[in-house]
């Protein structure tokens, strides 16, 4: 039995980046994978917030990895640096997913940084890319390296469930359309450029409702979205929810004409993929989303919803209005969502670790 070492940020479900863990590290189990999980969620791995915890990471990721075969970092930054480090000096494989941001970031930055993790990236076995885009992204940056895109599966949030939660019904009542943005509130998620193009629509669309889901703790950008409301006399069109139970999360999902992630490639940072436009797309809802970034991937355009100019509001509007007047084929949109799929991700992983040495 492959017994591979997993570092990850967590596994909590509430978030993004904890589904993804869950799921694939279900998977693998589920393949006969001996796993072992090394996160700051478990409190194993230590807050980066000093040079000490840096070093004390380090130390304690190689220690645990000499009981594995194979060290698997779940993205770049730092998790790619503790599994260089895991493996230097021995046979050892190692796999890093090159997710986003902080796998592409760093090689711009910090020159450290950018030495650091582009000998990790040499180092790996084989990098798994999450999107076509993140792979050409981190293949413009460092050479010589193996790259292999991999899509991320999609988790399926309870889509069966009818929509009788009181309290949705009552926020939603009388509103039609209802536009969905799921993720953190941040300039980065676009969520301020999507509300201006929804606010562009309100005069042909008077009842249309922009709900947003997802962590508030950007108190300033969230502000930003309430006070444009107010400053547009549109309070009534914008509906903030912070983080929610997964049940909630599937009748909004069930709720939503249009699903809308409108992100913005900012400060170095940008959309690795687009895991809530698949999740929207299992309930048959089309998206609109970004070209130039990882949602490309996420997106068939034209057939399960249209890709969007970065921060243009008026194109943004215009393929909004497109799909509130003119209904895709849910049956097709579903069918997209269901080819990405957890199982197919993980079985590619297997097949890099009993394939190929470092």
């Amino acid at each position: 039995m492959i017994k591979v070492l997993i570092l990850t940020q967590g596994t909590n479900s509430n978030s993004g980046w904890g589904r993804y863990s869950a799921q694939v590290i279900q998977r693998l189990k589920e393949k006969g994978v001996d796993t072992n999980i090394l996160s700051f969620e478990n409190k194993i791995l230590l807050k980066e917030n000093s040079l000490i915890n840096f070093f004390r990471n380090i130390y304690t990721v190689r220690k645990i990895a000499q009981a594995h075969d194979i060290v698997h970092a779940f993205d770049g930054w730092p998790y790619a640096l503790y599994g260089l480090y895991a493996v230097l000096g021995t046979s050892k494989k190692l796999f890093i997913n090159a997710v986003g941001t902080y796998s592409i970031a760093p090689l711009d930055g910090n020159v450290l940084k950018k030495v650091l993790l582009t000998n990790a990236y040499k180092r790996a076995t084989t990098i798994f890319a999450i999107s076509t885009y993140v792979s050409d992204e981190l293949t413009k940056r460092v050479d010589d390296i193996k790259v292999k895109v991999v899509h991320l599966g999609t988790t399926h949030i309870q889509p069966n469930i009818h929509f009788n939660d009181s309290n949705v019904v009552r926020e939603a009542c009388g509103k039609h359309p209802i536009i969905l943005t799921v993720g953190a509130l941040k300039k980065r998620k676009g969520q301020l450029d999507t509300l201006k193009a929804i606010l562009s629509l309100k005069k042909k669309h008077p009842n249309i409702l922009y709900v947003v889901i997802g962590d508030t703790s950007d108190v300033s950008y969230t502000d930003s979205l309430r006070t444009h409301a107010r400053e547009n006399n549109s309070e009534s069109l914008l509906l903030v929810k912070g983080n929610i139970t997964e049940n909630e999360l599937s009748l909004w999902y069930q709720k939503a004409d249009v699903f809308a992630l409108n992100s913005v490639n900012h400060d170095g940072h940008f959309e690795g993929f687009g895991l809530v436009i698949l999740e929207a797309a299992q309930y048959g809802v089309p998206s609109i989303g970004s070209s130039g970034c990882g949602i490309e991937d996420s997106i068939v355009d034209g057939k399960t919803g249209y890709l969007t100019l970065q921060s243009n509001v008026d194109d943004i509007a215009e393929k909004l209005d497109t799909l509130i007047v003119s209904k895709l084929n849910s049956t097709d949109i579903k069918q997209f969502a269901r080819s990405f799929d957890w199982d197919h991700t993980a079985t590619q992983y297997v097949e890099g670790y009993q394939g190929g040495h470092p």
